[in-house]
């Protein structure tokens, strides 16, 4: 959310491997990443992502990241609009 997008991806990927059923850490991975200049790995993650749930929407990020306060409802705009350029529904 504060755009410490280097920071964010290794959190995510810590996260993930911590506990795989988590919905949000390969995808918050891969927008880091994408935000960070690394498109092609963002992109793979997104697309593995999309095999495993191909029911999961970008849009589905929003029920699981509430907040109104405005710079996390502005930070996960952002995310959002990542997935979306990385291919997610």
């Amino acid at each position: 959310m504060r755009g410490e997008y280097r920071d964010a991806s290794e959190f995510a990927r810590i996260a993930a491997q911590v506990n795989p059923r988590l919905p949000l850490p390969p995808l918050l991975a891969a927008a880091a990443l994408a935000r960070d200049g690394q498109r092609e790995q963002a992109l793979q993650i997104v697309q593995t992502y999309m095999q495993r749930h191909p029911d999961y929407r970008a849009a589905d990020v929003e029920k699981l990241m509430r907040s109104p306060e405005p710079h996390y409802a502005e930070g996960r705009t952002r995310l959002i609009e990542t997935l979306r350029e990385l291919g997610m529904p």
